[in-house]
């Protein structure tokens, strides 16, 4: 989080930071999925650098999502 959060001007972290935490407050794996790919799209637009790094972290964004979401940290 700290260096996507890096790559994007002040103004927009708490934003940044809001739509990559959202993914984890989703319920199931598939929903989690759809998050993940809708917030690197949004963010394409205006932190390129950012969508880029969630598109190639995909895999290791994603590993949480097999856990039972009581596992799971906020």
């Amino acid at each position: 989080m700290r260096i996507a959060l890096s790559r994007v001007p002040k103004q927009k972290a708490q934003m940044v930071a809001a739509a990559i935490k959202m993914r984890f407050a989703q319920p199931d794996p598939a929903l989690i999925h759809h998050q993940l790919g809708a917030v690197a799209d949004t963010l394409s637009f205006s932190c390129a650098d950012v969508s880029s790094m969630l598109e190639e972290a995909k895999a290791d964004l994603w590993a949480f999502s097999s856990f039972p979401m009581a596992h799971r940290a906020a």
